[in-house]
This record gives C-alpha cells, structure tokens and sequence, in this order.
C-alpha cells in the first residue's frame, strides 16, 4: 500500500510542477477526478477576481455560470470503471471594470466531452485512482464589448482531472492539466495558447451525522506560449450536508486563489463560490 501511494503521490507531484507555472484552472477542486452519485449535475458558480498589471491598471472581473455536467458508467469490473463525461460550461453573466470602463452582458460558451474511469488499487487496500479526459470548444458567445467579456474567437482545448483516494477515501490528492490552442479573432490575430493546471491535496476535517467538511490545499497557474505566467496557492473548502434518507443532493464550495509570482500578466486574487447538485 506504501508503495501504491508513493507511485500515485509521485505522479501527481510531477503534474503540479508542470502546472506551477499557471493561473487557476476553474475546474480543480475537491474530488475533481471522480464521477458524481447521479448521472446529471449543476454546478452554480459565482466569482470575483481583481487583477493588477505591470502599469498599475486594475481590472475587476464578476462572473455567474452554470456548468451542466453528465457521466455514465458503461463497464464495471472488480470495482473498475469506464464511461463517458460531458459539460457544457454556461457564462450566464459577466462583468468587467477596468476603472476607465465597465461592461456586462453574456460570456464565452464551453461545451466538451471525453472517457472518465475509475482503477481500483490493489483490490481496494491502496486507495482508488480517478480520472477524466476531455476534449473542448470555447465558443465566442459574449457581447462584444469593451472592455472584452470574451475571446472574440473560437479556441480548442484538451485536458484531464485526477483524483487519487485513500482507502477510507478521507485522503485525496486532486490534480489538473488542461492545454488551449487559441484560434484567430474577427480582425485574424491569433491569440495565445495557454497550459494551465494544478495540484491540491487534503481530506476529511470533520464528520458528523449531518454535515461533512473537507479542506484541500495545494499550487494552481498557467503559461502562455510567449512565456508570460502567474501561479500560487490555493484552497478549497467543501460543505456537504447529510439527509436521512442517505442520498447526496449536493454540497457547496469555496474556492480562494492568489497569484504569488507573476511576469508579463496580471497578478491578484480571486474568489469563487458554488453550489453543485445532483439530479
């Protein structure tokens, strides 16, 4: 079981040097890699950030999405899985002041899909390893404003979620890594592709017969292909309320982002709350 968990903690310790160089990947949080207890989920997000560049120009940025996700299962075996994931991420709302101009409206739409599995470790005694693949298209649906609410453009991404649990599944380690190749706006200017990703780790702080907590805490970044970066710490914390009749209708979570080093982008803080359930 050492062993296991070695193997596992070093893979994706490799993962999260890569990503060091990176901002926040939206999606890493706690149980990123694994499936949900129903095949549908909604995640309602809401986010603020502020951001500071090289002249002193403060951006602040509020954000609502809806993030509709689906997964299945179409084999089983000895406590392996395999099957299908899909999302489609909805900017329902956003909101960008740079301090000379304000502008609000609709956002990018992101829809995507790929193979997730499960691989259980050593017959279960070394934990379990999650992990979903994906495929995407950012697709440029914001108002064209100014100052931007979007890319102007359409951009394909690829990426995968890791979650590696202990045994008793009170342990994790969570991982991501997502690659965008930018496309050309409406004026034909390539933007810059983008690797970002990151690494968390935690578990269990407190469990109840009504409520469960969970603190993870780890690096997130991202990297421009001009070498531009900005990364730091994050933490996630997950508030999961318990029902008599033992189903999981959904949790909520709290996200906090700050950009520790920075060279050629802005660098601030952000924030993000969201309340995801199962149906």
């Amino acid at each position: 079981m050492k062993n296991t968990m070695k193997n596992i903690g070093m893979a994706l310790l490799s993962l999260g040097i890569i990503s060091q160089a990176t901002i926040p990947v939206r999606g890493n949080d706690i149980f990123i890699g694994t499936r949900g207890p129903t095949e549908h989920q909604l995640d309602v997000r809401a986010s603020y950030t502020e951001k500071k560049d090289a002249k002193g120009i403060s951006t602040r940025t509020f954000a609502q999405n809806d993030v509709l996700k689906y997964w299945n299962t179409l084999v089983k075996r000895a406590g392996n899985e395999l099957g299908v994931f899909g999302f489609a991420n909805i900017s329902a709302y956003r909101s960008v002041d740079n301090g000379k101009a304000r502008s609000k409206g609709f956002g990018d739409l992101t829809l995507g899909m790929g193979p997730r599995g499960t691989l259980s470790l050593d017959g279960g005694k070394g934990g379990s390893l999650h992990v979903i693949g994906y495929g995407k298209a950012i697709i440029p649906t914001a108002d064209v404003k100014t100052p931007a609410l979007g890319n102007d453009r359409t951009d394909f991404g690829a990426g995968a979620f890791l979650t590696y649990l202990s045994p008793n599944r009170k342990f994790e380690i969570d991982g991501a890594v997502d690659y965008v190749w930018a496309g050309r706006n409406s004026r034909g200017v390539k933007g810059m592709d983008v690797l970002s990703g990151g690494l968390i780790a935690g578990g269990q702080i407190y469990d109840s017969k009504k409520l469960e907590l969970r603190l993870a805490g780890g690096l997130n970044g991202q990297i421009r292909d001009d070498g531009a970066y900005s990364y730091g710490p994050r933490a996630v914390l997950r508030l999961t309320p318990k029902f008599q009749s033992g189903k999981k209708h959904g949790h909520f979570e709290l996200i906090g982002d700050y950009d520790a080093s920075a060279k050629n982008m802005p660098k601030g803080f952000g924030v993000l709350g969201q309340l995801r359930i199962n149906f």
